[in-house]
């Protein structure tokens, strides 16, 4: 267990996990965890505990599909995360927990289908490690209301993704650089 890095566990086949608070406290080169569904609709009905370890400071990948939460927890950093990937998660607030005033490398955010994120993001350019994004993909976010403007100011951004997030309003085109 001390030389794994990465974890991939297809959840779609896995009904319930029961887990040590202590299962990842001797992986000290773990920075790729994900957890997924395979199934067509991409559904995760699988139960598993959050990621309530002092082990998730450290990661550069966290994919977790159809987290059960409405917030990150608190001990993800995101002074080395570089890739947040959480489809289907009952997220409400990203920025909720998550450690927000370290210097860092965040570039990727995917939280596509988060039917229960709202917009309580702060506003990225007094925030240095979200500067580097590149990709916000927030695509089927429908609960999504409203979006900070200081988001267009990212010098790294390419892509933001906000289709099918129905409830979105005030947007000026005068914002958007195609």
């Amino acid at each position: 267990t001390e030389q794994v890095e990465g974890i991939c566990l297809n959840m779609s086949k896995v009904k319930e996990i029961h887990r040590n608070p202590n299962t990842f406290t001797k992986m000290r080169k773990l920075r790729f965890l994900k957890f997924y569904s395979s199934s067509f609709n991409g559904e995760n009905k699988c139960k598993v505990s959050y990621l309530q370890d002092p082990r998730f400071t450290k990661e550069k990948y966290l994919h977790r599909h159809g987290y059960p939460l409405k917030s990150l927890p608190s001990n993800i950093s995101a002074e080395k995360l570089v890739f947040l990937e959480m489809p289907n998660s009952s997220i409400e607030q990203l920025w909720d927990g998550m450690k927000v005033y370290h210097r860092g490398k965040l570039n990727q955010i995917i939280l596509a289908t988060c039917k229960m994120l709202i917009a309580k993001t702060p506003n990225p350019t007094l925030i240095p490690h979200i500067n580097k994004l590149v990709i916000l993909n927030l695509r089927g976010s429908k609960s999504l209301k409203s979006f900070p403007t200081g988001i267009f100011n990212l010098e790294f951004l390419i892509t933001l993704d906000l289709s099918g997030c129905s409830k979105l309003r005030g947007f000026q085109r005068s914002h958007l650089v195609i």
